[in-house]
């Protein structure tokens, strides 16, 4: 779901700190921090990643009307292969605004996660050992390609496919 804007798989943020080429060093994790350096660090990426959250969001809810109009797309088009004359309705003045905003943060969560992972392991990364690392990096590269592809085929295939069954559900009642 590209919400309006390029996404990018994760493991192009991961991929730099979790692996090295076989010309350069790898640089050995041997002093240990003591445990006030390790809570400011952790302070300063959750730091990073409330500000990469309140980005997020603002440019979800500046953004608005192009990727729901995306989002709702195959909800539109199963009613009118079915025959329905409903459209999406919205009651009242404030469900409005409280369906952009939650709309905005759910956006906000999924186009910041890149930004979260990378602090979360780039937190844990120099506890790990050279082979930990390169599983690591291998399972970040495969899980955002298996993501991607789980996304779409839920978009294209099942999401319409049940949206289908429910409404020919509640014809048939």
């Amino acid at each position: 779901i590209g919400f309006g804007l390029p996404i990018f798989p994760v493991s192009t943020l991961i991929a730099p700190i979790l692996t090295t080429s076989s010309t350069t060093k790898e640089p050995e994790y041997t002093a240990e921090m003591p445990f006030l350096d390790h809570v400011r660090e952790l302070r300063n990426r959750v730091y990073w990643c409330m500000i990469a959250f309140a980005v997020a969001f603002v440019v979800a809810f500046a953004t608005y009307n192009s990727y729901v109009t995306y989002m709702t797309e195959p909800i539109l088009n199963t009613l009118e292969k079915l025959g329905h004359k409903e459209s999406i309705r919205i009651g009242t003045i404030p469900e409005a605004f409280m369906t952009k905003v939650n709309v905005s943060v759910i956006a906000a969560i999924v186009l910041s996660l890149p930004m979260h992972l990378y602090h979360v392991i780039s937190f844990i990364v120099p506890a790990l050992t050279k082979k930990e690392r390169r599983i690591l990096g291998a399972l970040s590269m495969s899980g955002g390609v298996l993501f991607l592809v789980g996304v779409s085929m839920a978009y294209f295939v099942v999401f319409p496919m049940a949206l289908q069954f429910l409404l020919d559900k509640n014809r048939s009642e």
